[in-house]
């Protein structure tokens, strides 16, 4: 056989990519800029919430009568959250997936937020701030997971 085939093409390069060349050499697509911007914007999210807890903490002592210690509760049970969501999330995402538990923890977040606005008592806002923690930290690796494998090196 000759430099072409049977039809008149060049032989096709038999070389395999990697994955990560495959990526390298891919262009940015729509889709990529609006996951790029997705991400970006629920990071931007987190902080948000975090900031608005700050601001909203003196209406929160005066409603619900907090001692300082109480109202350092409220910030701290977040945190918490954050903790144990950033902890367990990645095994998570290992034995389920990144996109089935992203969606779970913008759900978690969005219902733990929810709820910490509308709460009764002390007790139920204290559970929703873990809640909206929980989705907070358990977004952080999932974002970064998916924006390291989804941009070029």
């Amino acid at each position: 056989m000759s430099e072409q085939d049977t039809a008149g093409r060049s032989p096709v390069n038999n070389k395999r990519m990697t994955y990560l060349e495959f990526l390298d050499e891919s262009p940015m697509t729509k889709w990529l800029w609006l996951l790029v911007c997705g991400m970006c914007l629920a990071q931007l999210l987190d902080g948000l919430d975090f900031q608005a807890t700050s601001f909203a903490l003196p209406g929160i002592i005066r409603e619900f009568h907090l001692n300082p210690a109480q109202a350092g509760g409220v910030a701290s049970t977040s945190n918490l959250g954050v903790m144990v969501g950033t902890i367990f999330s990645p095994m998570l995402c290992s034995r389920i997936g990144r996109k089935v538990i992203f969606q779970w923890v913008l759900l978690t977040y969005a219902v733990g937020t929810l709820i910490s606005s509308v709460a009764p008592n002390m007790q139920i806002l204290l559970i929703a701030r873990f809640v909206a923690g929980l989705g907070i930290g358990s977004q952080f690796p999932i974002v970064a997971s998916i924006l390291a494998e989804f941009s070029p090196t």
